[in-house]
């Protein structure tokens, strides 16, 4: 932080408590205006990932939780961070706020709801759920995979024989 956090007293008779000055921490007006900067990229980026919403339906693959994970590799030290490309990072934050507020949905309005399947939005929410996508996966195996897996593995409760000759 660029300024010193400042105590507050509960009570007109509290003790005052000032920590020392660590000797990393640039205090008072003297922050470069680069660090302030990223501090606020850094704010920004955080509100948007809190608006930004998740969809618990998608484990793993949920755009929301991407952002999230992407904006925490990128700032490993928060408000401290050196941002290198500045303006790379300016674009890409409009770039998400411009498809967090559906600008293009708005701008552009769509005539039906539907694609050229048919299939609703709803219908297309519920086909792309984790459960379901692990279930599809199960059913492209085919044939030959199926059975190779039944007959593979061998059960537990026949005895093993031993060949005599």
């Amino acid at each position: 932080m660029c300024t010193r956090p400042s105590v507050s007293a509960k009570r007109e008779n509290a003790i005052w408590f000032v920590p020392a000055r660590h000797p990393d921490i640039k205090y008072g007006s003297s922050c470069s205006p680069s660090l302030k900067m990223a501090a606020t990229r850094y704010r920004r980026f955080l509100k948007l990932c809190e608006e930004w919403p998740r969809d618990e339906s998608k484990r793993g693959r949920d755009l929301g939780t991407f952002l999230r994970q992407k904006v925490a590799s990128a700032f490993r030290e928060g408000e401290n961070t050196q941002i290198s490309d500045p303006e790379k990072c300016d674009k890409m934050y409009e770039s998400l706020v411009h498809i967090n507020s559906n600008v293009s949905k708005e701008k552009f309005p769509r005539a039906k709801d539907t694609s050229f399947t048919g299939v609703t939005v709803e219908e297309c929410r519920m086909l792309l759920e984790t459960g379901n996508m692990q279930q599809m996966d199960e059913e492209k195996k085919g044939l030959w995979k199926t059975l190779m897996q039944r007959f593979s593995s061998k059960p537990e409760d026949a005895p093993v024989e031993k060949l005599e000759k």
